[in-house]
């Protein structure tokens, strides 16, 4: 299981990345950008556990990180072609 702090530790990188991608928007704009609430930036940046997944993703994959999050699943996808190369 996942400790609170790790959940912190995720939101404040995803903030000082936001950051360091566009050093202008406010969370506001950001929200904007992303086309969410400010409620649910100020919670992935609070480290909040209950935001949802996709509202992560999204913000990643527009700060230019969908490289990362498709190497976060490699492994399932090659456990998926293993599985279904298996001769069962």
């Amino acid at each position: 299981m996942l400790s609170d702090n790790w959940f912190i530790e995720k939101g404040r990188a995803f903030q000082a990345l936001r950051k360091a991608t566009f050093p202008n928007d406010t969370q506001v704009v950001f929200a904007q950008r992303l086309n969410v609430s400010l409620s649910t930036i100020q919670q992935i940046e609070s480290g909040s556990k209950g935001v949802a997944w996709s509202s992560v993703a999204n913000g990643l994959a527009l700060m230019q990180k969908k490289i990362e999050l498709n190497k976060l699943f490699q492994i399932t996808t090659d456990i998926n072609k293993l599985m279904a190369d298996a001769k069962w």
